[in-house]
């Protein structure tokens, strides 16, 4: 119980660091969008369940976990692309201002099915487009090389919703989800997201409208 409240009590300090200087109409709508996340990830986890298997060599999935990669208020999860059987493309907040083998756009490894890696797993397909048929193989390839091209720019971390409103046009810095929506939407053309307006999160990359899940495994 006290490492819970010790947990609560540095995520509240988190949040107030990042809306330092934010708008009181911001704070209320980081709020509003958290809700947000929070019932997109009811919404998946009353579709998948613990089904299918983890295909180490489909270049171009789609990779996203609950699971918090960093503390942060503002979405819930994390999200990559798989490049090959060893590895996944990322990002990751920058430390110290600077990008490094685990920060910034870098690559991981390609270990997500592993329970004591990741407490949630899901691996996707993305569609061509909306209730359509998955995405070829060779556009998959296209979108992962093109993030593997990314490799080394820095993180792209929101203070405010102006600087975040920017993520559909920004390419000189990523967040996770991000960085996998604009593989797949510079690359081929596919926007994986449509409906989303502030942000992309790690969730809106498991629509089924827009994906095909072929390995979940919830916690």
């Amino acid at each position: 119980m006290k490492f819970k409240n010790l947990c609560f009590i540095f995520v509240l300090c988190l949040f107030s660091f990042l809306c330092v200087g934010c708008k009181k109409e911001d704070v209320k709508e980081y709020e509003r969008l958290k809700q947000e996340d929070i019932k997109k990830w009811q919404v998946i986890e009353n579709i998948y369940k613990d089904d299918g298997y983890y295909d180490i060599y489909k270049k171009g999935s789609i990779l996203v976990t609950k699971d918090p990669k960093h503390d942060s208020s503002l979405y819930i999860g994390h999200a990559a692309i798989m490049l090959d059987q060893n590895n996944v493309v990322e990002a990751n907040p920058d430390k110290d201002g600077e990008v490094g083998v685990t920060s910034g756009v870098h690559l991981g490894a390609n270990n997500w099915n592993e329970t004591k890696v990741k407490d949630t797993c899901y691996q996707a397909l993305p569609r061509v487009a909306e209730n359509r048929e998955v995405v070829n193989e060779k556009n998959m390839e296209l979108a992962a090389n093109w993030c593997e091209k990314q490799i080394g720019k820095h993180y792209f971390w929101p203070v405010d919703l102006e600087a975040l409103s920017f993520w559909r046009t920004e390419r000189g810095k990523f967040y996770c989800s991000h960085l996998v929506w604009a593989g797949y939407n510079d690359a081929v053309g596919i926007d994986l997201a449509p409906g989303a307006i502030t942000w992309i999160a790690p969730a809106d990359l498991l629509n089924k409208n827009y994906v095909k899940v072929i390995y979940s495994r919830p916690k």
